[in-house]
């Protein structure tokens, strides 16, 4: 794609300027780390997934076989087996078992009908369609889903591994059912909390008549679409029976690839360009500095950065301590459950016993309550922790500007007037931000996300076996009393249940998380004094250089500055 030709083409003219004016070292080492890092995440980020979403009566997967034209992803399939679908091209047809420890095996194509899955398995299927073909060109890889009625686990995997890819849904209803179900509903309710969006499909088209369809029940889910999701919502109408997709290739046709992977990716590749501009704007600083003041601003940068590390420390020791933050998080998650008592009490007392859609629910609420509060606290942490890397920055600033520093009034005046002598600063601050961000997006948060169907699944069985004594507690009530009285035990007893299961893996996060962050902060300390240190010693080994050399060089420094600006994605 084109984009990605782009960004991968500014990230090699940057190194290739880096490389042209700055000596071979450690400097240099530490920018092709970071120029390999940049080029990993436009690697992991080449490719825009689209899950099909719906229940198990939906006929997402009839409906993606009726596109291609063939009749490869199985159907029918129970809630124990269900699984994601990737679908690729390949001329040597073949699948791919990714299983939830990792390991891959592969088997071929027809095969898929009689794998041994659980809901922890993702297939990537390689076909030979053009269909496909033609979607892998452009960067797009459709994913068949779980039914998001399929049961707690199966519906977390899915919704886990899929909510920070910032992909579009597809939602596919039943024509039959005339409606968006509540599972369709709470399912867009919760992506809309990750900035995610949707369309609507209305499938099996041919169950209904053409009045009925056009007159009620596509007015019916536009009305559900524009509501829930927002104005302007694609809703299609869409028959595996008949071959009628043409819906399917309208949404995919206004998928915007190149929009979402420059919001994915822009931020690293400018980040290592700003890697770079930093290294340059310090060369300037250094080859301007007299030789006799190395070894006294080496110490003074040396002690800035003693000085920030015993910072770090004292604020996270003065820090809300773990226990504090994780009960704000459970908080979160108690008034989110209270605040939906009612529905909840309304699905469960409509469920007849049937756990799943229960269990969904439940994920649907905690889930995004859970994502959006771990951020807070982990930003919060590292807000206050950043401090004590700003001061530091501010630190280095003053000692590299020290006033006695008898810079050549021409460097002077050029990098002055460029940097604002806030290279640093400004460089390790942008670092922090990027730390922030990257520590709320660990792995480590997904898993604790997957980890609620441990918790919420035995709290499930508990109230399998306490409907039944509920209702006949409160027999001969009306519907509005027994629904209250199941609300009420919710409240008084299983969300209190649901929390304490939570509160072990919470506080381990949260330890995990700020030991992390701690060790994120230090490092980035330390790499950018030993940044400095190498620079300088390089400076130190050079020849001796007279006024006019180092004027020429700084000339070149300056003019790859300049460079290296003009291939910042704006």
């Amino acid at each position: 794609m084109d984009i990605l030709k782009d960004f991968n083409q500014r990230i090699q003219k940057a190194d290739e300027l880096v490389t042209s004016v700055l000596p071979t070292g450690e400097v240099l080492n530490d920018l092709s780390l970071k120029k390999d890092e940049a080029s990993k995440t436009l690697e992991r980020n080449k490719e825009v997934k689209i899950p099909f979403i719906g229940d198990f009566s939906a006929g997402k997967s009839s409906l993606l076989n009726a596109f291609m034209g063939v009749d490869l992803l199985p159907t029918n399939l129970t809630p124990e087996t269900a699984v994601s679908y990737q679908l690729y091209y390949d001329t040597r047809e073949h699948l791919v078992i990714v299983r939830g420890d990792g390991s891959t095996e592969e088997a071929p194509v027809d095969a898929i009908k009689s794998l041994k899955l659980t809901p922890n398995d993702m297939v990537n299927v390689y076909v030979n369609n053009d269909k496909i073909r033609e979607l892998n060109a452009r960067g797009i890889v459709l994913v068949d889903m779980p039914g998001i009625d399929s049961g707690i686990e199966a519906h977390n995997n899915a919704i886990t591994k899929y909510l920070q890819e910032g992909t579009i849904f597809v939602i596919v209803a039943d024509a039959e059912q005339g409606t968006l179900r509540n599972s369709a509903i709470s399912f867009i309710r919760e992506i809309k909390q990750y900035s995610l969006s949707a369309a609507v499909l209305i499938n099996k088209a041919d169950k209904k008549s053409q009045s009925d369809m056009q007159q009620n029940i596509l007015p019916h889910i536009t009305d559900q679409a524009k509501r829930y999701i927002g104005e302007g919502t694609f809703v299609g109408v869409t028959s595996a029976s008949t071959k009628e997709t043409g819906a399917v290739s309208i949404i995919l046709n206004d998928v915007d690839v190149e929009s979402a992977i420059k919001q994915r990716c822009s931020g690293a590749v400018n980040g290592y360009i700003n890697d770079d501009i930093t290294a340059v704007q310090t060369r300037i600083t250094i080859i301007n500095t007299g030789k006799d003041e190395y070894a006294e601003k080496l110490e003074q940068l040396k002690n800035g950065r003693d000085k920030a590390l015993r910072k770090l420390k004292e604020l996270d020791e003065n820090a809300q301590p773990v226990a504090d933050s994780a009960q704000d998080i459970l908080d979160d998650v108690s008034n989110a459950l209270n605040a939906r008592s009612s529905s909840l009490a309304n699905l469960l007392f409509s469920s007849n016993n049937n756990m799943n859609m229960f269990n969904a629910e439940l994920l649907n609420i905690i889930r995004p309550v859970m994502l959006n509060a771990f951020k807070r606290e982990l930003t919060e942490y590292s807000t206050v922790i950043g401090g004590a890397v700003q001061g530091f920055a501010v630190d280095v600033n003053d000692i590299l500007a020290d006033k006695n520093n008898k810079p050549l009034d021409y460097a002077k005046e050029m990098a002055g007037n460029m940097f604002g002598g806030k290279a640093l600063e400004n460089m390790l601050n942008a670092g922090m931000k990027k730390l922030m961000e990257r520590w709320a997006e660990k792995k480590g948060l997904v898993t604790l996300l997957g980890c609620l169907s441990k918790v919420i699944g035995p709290v499930a069985t508990i109230i399998v076996n306490l409907i039944p004594d509920i209702l006949s507690f409160i027999f001969g009530k009306s519907r509005e009393e027994k629904v209250e009285e199941i609300r009420a035990k919710l409240s008084s007893g299983v969300f209190d249940r649901i929390v304490e299961g939570l509160r072990p893996q919470v506080v381990q996060m949260l330890a995990e998380q700020r030991t992390n962050a701690m060790s994120e902060a230090e490092k980035l300390v330390n790499e950018e004094i030993k940044n400095f240190d190498a620079a300088i010693e390089q400076a130190q080994n050079e020849q001796e250089k007279n006024a006019q050399e180092r004027e020429v060089e700084t000339g070149k420094l300056v003019q790859t500055v300049q460079e290296l600006q003009a291939l910042l994605i704006a």
